[in-house]
């Protein structure tokens, strides 16, 4: 798996997230489902799949994902599954640090 982190985000905040596997796939292969998840690296948030809002869209290699809401000063892995056409699962995840302005 591939991780990378995204900027801060504050608690009150709904942004998209892209996760881009594009790169990792073969000529002609597509996304045919992914899976999504969000699981507390550091901090607590005893909800911390209610971050996912909405479902998924995927464009072209790419996987677009709403979140929304998390605990200020957690640190959140955001996880994202996709299934290929050919049959490989591929995962790429990401550090989302939420922190409240001030």
């Amino acid at each position: 798996m591939t991780l990378k982190r995204w900027p801060d985000k504050d608690p009150v905040e709904k942004l998209g997230l892209t996760f881009t596997f594009a790169d990792a796939m073969a000529t002609g292969e597509t996304i045919t489902t992914v899976s999504l998840s969000v699981a507390v690296k550091s901090g607590t948030d005893a909800s911390a799949a209610a971050m996912l809002d909405g479902v998924a869209s995927i464009i072209a290699g790419q996987v677009f994902q709403r979140v929304k809401s998390g605990v200020d000063q957690a640190v959140y892995l955001v996880r994202c599954d996709a299934t290929l056409s050919s049959g490989r699962v591929i995962a790429l995840g990401a550090h989302l640090p939420v922190k409240a302005l001030s």
